[in-house]
């Protein structure tokens, strides 16, 4: 999805960029102007490779991909769950760069084939600096820039834990910021007319981090501390899908019934209170996505109450419980199921739990 802020940039882009090409390659205002439309258009190409990069690692490590935006002079891929460990959060945040800069390499390699001074070799030398610049950009240490997500992974996998990686990215965000809007007063002041255009991209891109990184400060507090995973995961009973269903054990409360197709794959929940529900005779509601079980419509009246399972609502039995909680209230999931290392589910996360948790620590929900 392209934002309106993108546009807005494309125009002040182009509005810059025709008096350059008309100076450089002494092209008429109406060239000119049709050279600076190309030019933004491709910068904006540009910035959609670098997410389609991060999309394309994401893909491989089982990641999927909501959304891509572009706006300003950047974008924003939203995945469908967060990284599950900080080996996954690094590989996708430097494949972005990793694809700038070989976009950077390849247009600088083709600045040496046309004229000098022609229309080719000026989008070429501008569309090798922009991305360049873009590659090196974002691998500095800062939030929101994948750099900054390197480096909070990075702090995460040395044994510190996300929320503080966050809290350095974050810093690392507004010092970089800051020492933007220093070169973009250097940069005007030094060359005048010549360099309004780099200028104005140099503090917009210091707008950019410096709102992101406001938006990335972990305002939530932690899950109350001395407080594991396991002290609000419930115990899991599998039931094979088209199996005998034995009946729920009273005496044990908040066991969950996990169902699971033939090939041993976690198809969904039954919904502990929707089950209790049933039984006393209330009315249940039909799930609202059914293609995770097969032939559903000859098997609804042996699961009526069963909650698919999502990929985002996957998490790992190591992973921090602040974590965890954040992704469950953020998201609105109805559980998490959680793994071991080698995918086996071990227990299962309820969301009314962990709001009953919250509430007894005295936490509302958008404190969560």
């Amino acid at each position: 999805m392209v934002a309106p802020s993108w546009f807005v940039t494309a125009v002040l882009i182009v509005a810059l960029a025709v008096p350059i090409v008309g100076r450089v390659t002494g092209s008429s205002v109406t060239i000119s102007v049709v050279v600076s439309i190309v030019l933004a258009v491709l910068l904006g190409v540009s910035v959609l490779a670098h997410e389609l990069g991060h999309c394309a690692v994401a893909a491989l490590l089982g990641i999927g991909v909501s959304e891509v935006r572009l706006y300003l002079v950047g974008g924003y891929s939203e995945l469908t769950r967060p990284p599950r460990s900080a080996k996954e959060e690094a590989l996708v945040a430097a494949a972005g760069p990793a694809v700038s800069g070989l976009i950077a390499l390849v247009c600088w390699a083709l600045v040496t084939l046309p004229d000098r001074y022609s229309v080719a070799w000026l989008i070429a030398l501008e569309l090798a600096l922009a991305n360049g610049i873009v590659a090196v950009f974002n691998i500095l240490p800062a939030l929101p820039l994948d750099g900054g997500r390197v480096l909070r992974s990075a702090l995460w996998r040395g044994g510190g834990t996300q929320r503080a990686g966050t809290i350095a990215g974050v810093i690392g965000g507004f010092i970089i910021a800051a020492g933007l809007l220093l070169w973009a007063s250097v940069v005007l002041a030094n060359t005048g007319r010549d360099g309004v255009l780099l200028a104005v991209i140099i503090a917009t891109m210091a707008f950019f981090v410096a709102a992101g990184a406001w938006a990335e400060w972990p305002r939530r507090p932690p899950w109350p501390l001395g407080m594991t995973l396991s002290s609000v995961m419930r115990p899991v009973r599998p039931v094979e899908v088209g199996g005998v269903r034995p009946e729920p054990r009273v005496e044990t409360g908040r066991e969950v019934e996990v169902v699971t197709g033939p090939d041993g794959r976690i198809l969904g929940i039954v919904d502990p209170q929707a089950e209790l529900d049933r039984r006393v005779g209330v009315p249940a509601n039909p799930p609202q996505n059914t293609s995770y079980l097969p032939d559903f419509a000859a098997r609804s009246a042996q699961y009526p109450d069963l909650i698919p399972l999502e990929p985002e609502m996957i998490v790992m039995s190591g992973d921090q419980p602040g974590t965890v909680v954040e992704r469950i209230v953020e998201l609105s999931l109805p559980y998490v199921a959680v793994t071991d290392a080698d995918g086996r589910i071990v227990g299962v996360v309820m969301r009314v739990d962990v709001e009953h948790v919250l509430k007894s620590q005295g936490l509302t929900r958008h404190d969560a």
